[in-house]
Parts: structure tokens; sequence; C-alpha cells
């Protein structure tokens, strides 16, 4: 029997790792930018990943056969725009390399706004929502203060260089209004563009049917 039971346990452990996998992500607790430098913090985040564990996870999976799907839940503690765009940059490459990719949520901002949870899920190939959700998707605004009137005021000019593109922090001394046109113009109009061209590149948006005891 000692004999049969090795190899046995050894076949097995090798079908578990050829085994196809579907990856799950929980991003409802958040993402961390990096591990806390305290020793007490660094335990007690030791299971929460990283936005680097993250990244690398979803590129690995593009290259591993064995993954055959990913698998989101969205929505919970707010996740910052620049870590959004950078996991639906990482997710849409996983759909490229042919994996199947579903996001979830129970709902899309039941007391606040969901914009950048939904954001998110625009990039999945499949968006599923508890049917008791809201989809809570507010307008978006920015405010800037320009203070070329004062200075002109003051009787004081300013002269400064910076390349065209780029540098727009010192139009609130030199200009009166948000510049036209360009990464210089109204940066609310990418994202809400942003946001409609991945709805419209997304084919499904599917509502489970609720379950009754």
């Amino acid at each position: 029997m000692a004999a049969t039971g090795i190899p046995d346990s050894i076949l097995k452990l090798a079908r578990q790792r050829n085994a196809p996998v579907i990856l799950e992500l929980d991003l409802t607790d958040g993402l961390m930018e990096a591990r806390p430098s305290d020793p007490l913090a660094a335990l007690m985040s030791r299971h929460q990943p990283t936005i680097t564990d993250v990244l690398t996870g979803l590129k690995l999976a593009g290259d591993d056969e064995r993954v055959k799907a990913l698998v989101v839940k969205v929505g919970g503690r707010p996740i910052g725009l620049a870590v959004v765009q950078e996991l639906r940059e990482a997710v849409k490459r996983l759909g490229e390399a042919g994996k199947p990719t579903y996001a979830w949520a129970e709902t899309f901002g039941e007391f606040s706004a969901g914009n950048l949870p939904y954001y998110l899920a625009t990039a999945f190939e499949t968006v599923y929502m508890q049917p008791s959700g809201d989809l809570g998707l507010t307008g978006i605004s920015m405010e800037r203060v320009f203070l070329r009137g004062s200075l002109d005021k003051l009787g004081i000019s300013m002269e400064v260089g910076a390349r065209h593109e780029y540098k727009s922090a010192a139009e609130q001394l030199t200009e009166d209004r948000v510049l036209p046109g360009g990464p210089r113009g109204d940066p609310a109009d990418g994202r809400i563009g942003r946001r409609a061209t991945g709805r419209r590149h997304r084919r499904t948006l599917g509502f489970p049917p609720a379950t009754r005891p």
C-alpha cells in the first residue's frame, strides 16, 4: 500500500499544478501602493495585495496557459484614478491574450458616486451587477483658480517657459481661463470620453437573476 500511495500523491500534485485556473481578485478592500514600513501595520496588512502585486500577477497570467479566466469584484473602498487606469490597461491586455474577463459588483455607487468602479468595470468583457444594486453615476466637474486678473490689477506680469503640452501649473498665474484643446484642456473631457469608449466596446452587461429562499 505504501509503494502505491506515494506515486498516487505525486500524480495528484502534478494534476493540480497543470489544472485550469480561474483568477479571482477582490478589490473591495482597496489596494496598497506599497508595504508599510511599520512592522505592526505590515503584519496586519500582509494578506492585502499591493498595486505592484496585482499588475505583476495580471501580466504573468497573460502568458500562463493554465489561466482560463479572470473574475474581479469591484466597488467598496475607493481606488485612485491613476491606479484604476493602470488596472484597466492590465485587464485589457489580459483580454487581448485570449483570457475572458469578468467584473461584478454589488452596486456601483449606492451611497456615493460609482464613477471610478464603473470606469474600471468597463475594461472587462462582461460586467455583472447584483439586481438590487444601484448604478450611481454622477457628473464630473473641475475647478481651477486663476490669478491673472488680480496680478494685472497689481501691475505684476509673469514670464514663464514651459514645454507646450506639459507644465500647465503656471497657467494659474499667466492665464484667466482654461486653455482649449490638447492635454492642457479640461481633463474631465478625457475622463468622460474614456469611460464612454470603454462602455461602447464592452460586449455584455449582465444582471444575474435574483435567488429566492
